[in-house]
């Protein structure tokens, strides 16, 4: 199930919309849009702000039974996300 998860999806630029600290993060696909995802997350949700940027890979059922980051969420800067988005 794990690696059918990883081959469907990709890595996407998310913008955070929404942190509840210590337990969860709301983002939106700012290339591709639709619905935002909100993700189990404790460590990075404690740092997160709405507007940070991330490039990440979003399992829509995780390990948990929910959506989930898989691996890596890598910052990125507002210069570099404007620039790749353009």
């Amino acid at each position: 199930a794990w690696l059918r998860g990883m081959a469907a999806t990709a890595m996407h630029l998310y913008e955070v919309v929404d942190v509840r600290p210590g337990t969860s993060i709301t983002f939106r696909d700012v290339v591709l849009g639709g619905a935002p995802v909100t993700v189990r997350e404790r460590g990075l949700s404690r740092e997160a702000r709405r507007g940070h940027l991330f490039a990440t890979r979003i399992l829509a059922v995780g390990g948990s039974g929910e959506p989930e980051i898989e691996l890596s969420c890598v910052p990125i800067s507002p210069f570099v996300a404007r620039s790749a988005t353009e």
